[in-house]
């Protein structure tokens, strides 16, 4: 029998670039352009957003003060995408009469400037919540899905286009995926959008999985995976990996899951290695930053041989203060990735084995350990 050795380039592995840090600081949404993660949020209300950038290639924090009416620190729901340097925010609030108001809210990055544009309710019968927003190449701003109603909210499967022009019209119910809210979405290539899972009616939880073509403005479903709400997915050109969210248990997870595009299958829980894997979470990012190529840091180009993946915050559970931690994952391309081995409840854990047994020992991981690469700023 030969014996399989797996090297821990084969693998996907975990690093830390910020610790995991909790507080009352809100994350309202995070997107991420280019090197740039950009997030909006607060300690108060109805205060306009602060402006955070965290540059992924400098490894530290920058505050901006962008002029023009944003987002609130805490709107009623917000969610963000970003492409090149320009970060747009789709937004709700309650208005004076209790009803629902939405927003688009465009930042560009490099003039600081916001500019916002309130969408018509009547034509775009805008959710209340739970639903994403994606920009295209195009720069159509892609709105679909979340509730609508207050009481007994109502899964929607609206699917909203924001021209560049600042109008907006309704693609044909028939024409979207199933009614969901907090499902997970993506850019993807080939100016595709991807959305995952969700709640769907009677709160049921959902896993097909659904691609919008930006260049045609229509959906086609592509089969079904694990069933998860408030998890996060992110594409290459070779698969959609899916991360932590919430079962239909109720358990807040963070497992790792891949779609290959070749076969159109699911394969997970992945085996992840590292010293830094993600605590469990449900409302988090995911997003790729770039590919790595072969032959990348000595001169040469080459085909992609991983790619790396940034994680960002999250909640644990209700009521628990939310995770402000940035985490890197580097994932092979072209391979099959291991599956993760589920191991018996009857398990205990012991004392390092080698030291209790007096012989000298210790582990090493050549893989990136949690900090690495942080610094404080």
């Amino acid at each position: 029998m030969m014996d399989v050795v797996m090297h821990k380039d084969d693998v996907p592995s975990w690093s830390c670039l910020q610790e995991t840090q909790r507080s009352n600081w809100h994350t309202s949404a995070a997107c991420l352009c280019g090197q740039a993660l950009v997030i909006l949020g607060g300690t108060g209300r109805d205060d306009p957003a602060e402006v955070y950038v965290y540059h992924l290639h400098e490894l530290k924090w920058l505050q901006g003060q962008p002029t023009g009416e944003g987002p609130p620190m805490r709107p009623l729901y917000c969610a963000a995408t970003g492409r090149g340097d320009t970060v747009a925010v789709v937004w709700s609030k309650l208005g004076a009469r209790g009803q629902v108001q939405v927003t688009l809210s465009v930042l560009c990055l490099a003039e600081m400037e916001w500019q916002s544009l309130p969408l018509d309710a009547r034509r775009c019968a805008p959710p209340r919540r739970g639903y994403s927003a994606l920009m295209t190449a195009g720069r159509d701003v892609v709105v679909f899905g979340g509730e609508s109603g207050a009481g007994h909210p109502t899964p929607s499967a609206a699917c909203i286009v924001v021209n560049p022009d600042n109008t907006a019209a309704p693609l044909p119910p028939e024409e979207c995926p199933p009614p969901r809210s907090d499902h997970a979405s993506c850019l993807a290539p080939h100016d595709t959008i991807v959305i995952h899972g969700g709640r769907g009616g009677a709160g049921r939880l959902l896993g097909d999985m659904h691609v919008y073509d930006g260049a045609r403005r229509t959906w086609v479903g592509v089969g079904d995976g694990p069933a998860r709400c408030g998890h996060s997915i992110a594409a290459t050109e070779s698969m959609i990996l899916l991360f932590g969210g919430v079962d239909a248990a109720g358990a807040v997870l963070n497992d790792l899951w891949a779609w290959a595009v070749p076969t159109r299958q699911w394969s997970g829980p992945l085996l992840a290695v590292g010293a830094a894997v993600p605590r469990p979470r449900a409302g988090h990012l995911l997003s790729l930053v770039w590919p790595v190529l072969d032959g990348e840091g000595g001169g040469g180009g080459g085909a992609a041989a991983a790619a790396c993946f940034i994680l960002y915050g999250g909640v644990e559970g209700p009521g628990e203060p939310p995770y402000h931690d940035i985490h890197r994952l580097t994932v092979p391309a072209d391979k099959r990735l291991p599956l993760a081995v589920p191991l018996s409840q009857k398990l205990r854990p012991v004392e390092n084995p080698i030291e209790a047994h007096g012989m000298r020992g210790g582990a090493r991981d050549d893989g990136a350990r949690a900090g690495e690469g942080y610094r404080e700023v």
